[in-house]
């Protein structure tokens, strides 16, 4: 089935993208595109592709390592200045001791 001429220009893009490439970056690249049976546009395109999912990873982390550490300071002023609540570990304990018992009783077949 073929598909309309306003799905293939909304899909498509402006235009190609010329970038010279260094021979060492060339050279690795053609590497990488012959090693996954890739012609060289669809390597590039999957490198590029890949690398900034991996950028856009790490940006989240980053911002999620930021956040817990703010909540931890927070927790551990609340503890310094008195008004942070401190569970006894007796009752940690028990919590943990129930949640396994409750755990281990849904694993067995029936």
């Amino acid at each position: 089935m073929a598909r309309s001429t306003a799905t293939r220009k909304a899909t498509r893009s402006k235009g190609p993208v010329s970038v010279p490439f260094p021979a060492e970056l060339r050279r690795r690249t053609e590497s990488f595109a012959r090693q996954h049976n890739l012609q060289l546009a669809t390597a590039v395109r999957l490198l590029v592709t890949e690398r900034l999912a991996e950028l856009e990873d790490d940006s989240k982390l980053s911002r999620v390592e930021e956040w817990q550490r703010a909540a931890a300071w927070a927790t551990w002023e609340q503890l310094q200045s008195g008004t942070g609540a401190v569970a006894p570990r007796r009752q940690l304990e028990q919590i943990f001791t129930r949640a396994r018992r409750a755990q281990a009783r849904a694993a067995k077949p029936r």
